[in-house]
């Protein structure tokens, strides 16, 4: 018996992996509504060589992995989507234990554990049970990832999906969007989706962390505290002066942290800021 609901796979150049992740969801105690690949990698895939009766959909490339979730969910069927991205996995009665959330709670989104392959060991690394709050996801991510996220497509389509501009933090602020909007979340601790660590790139560019973080204080700027804005700041400075080099942005990042710092002996309850190797931070 189907769960009724759909799976989407965002791929991008790891056609390896991605038959992994297919696979993944082929051998679920119970099946997939149905199996969704969008590719936003730089060569179209061979339908082929894809086991059936998966779905593919083509992109441009490299469009992101943002238009490619909400491009598989405008083709899906089902009631709820569950996002996987090529290189990550399920463990087999993940949609079994969904749909069982499903029947009992009426979600509009689930947030499962997410869990790390390293070096073929699966280790804890991230569980979102009791942080799935404002105070924690605009400073902090707490485990939300496309894979370890399922959605009922309504509510999906009334936040407008995933933020294209975001090439990081995209899988945060869909869970800030639905919250802000009154929809219901739950996290699910006792569902497992595992991260693969790796040794080749991920769907995003590191070299965009800055735009991202600056697109993040423009859409959430006016929900956080001061000294959540200013952590915010602290990060992207950081993280342009780590792609960019300029010598302003290594003034600015300093001085915002020595604010956070001090802050943070009143409020532990932010996050650490990220900090600078010595010999740079004495420049």
């Amino acid at each position: 018996m189907s769960t009724g609901i759909s799976v989407v796979i965002p791929t991008c150049d790891w056609p390896g992996l991605l038959l992994e992740a297919v696979n993944c969801v082929l051998d679920q105690s119970c099946p997939a509504h149905e199996i969704i690949v969008v590719n936003n990698g730089g060569k179209p895939l061979d339908e082929s060589r894809l086991p059936r009766p998966v779905q593919l959909c083509e992109l441009p490339p490299y469009a992101g992995v943002s238009q490619a979730r909400n491009q598989g969910v405008t083709r899906a069927t089902g009631d709820y989507v569950a996002f996987l991205d090529d290189d990550d996995l399920w463990e087999l009665n993940y949609l079994e234990k969904l749909a069982a959330v499903i029947e009992e709670q009426h979600p509009d989104c689930i947030v499962t554990r997410l869990d790390a392959q390293v070096d073929g060991q699966i280790v804890p690394y991230k569980n979102a049970a009791g942080k799935l709050n404002l105070a924690n996801l605009l400073v902090r991510n707490p485990g939300t990832s496309g894979s370890s996220t399922v959605v009922r497509r309504e509510p999906f389509f009334q936040v407008s999906g995933y933020d294209p501009e975001l090439k990081h933090g995209q899988d945060t602020a869909l869970i800030i969007d639905l919250l802000i909007k009154g929809y219901s979340i739950v996290a699910a601790p006792h569902i497992q989706a595992i991260l693969r660590w790796h040794a080749g790139p991920r769907l995003r560019d590191a070299r965009s962390r800055p735009d991202s973080i600056g697109r993040f204080l423009q859409k959430y700027g006016k929900l956080m505290s001061w000294p959540q804005r200013n952590y915010n700041f602290t990060k992207f400075y950081y993280r342009r002066y780590h792609t960019q080099g300029h010598p302003l942005d290594l003034y600015q990042y300093w001085f915002r942290f020595q604010i956070h710092r001090f802050i943070r002996k009143l409020d532990p309850t932010l996050p650490s800021a990220p900090r600078l190797p010595k010999h740079e931070d004495q420049e």
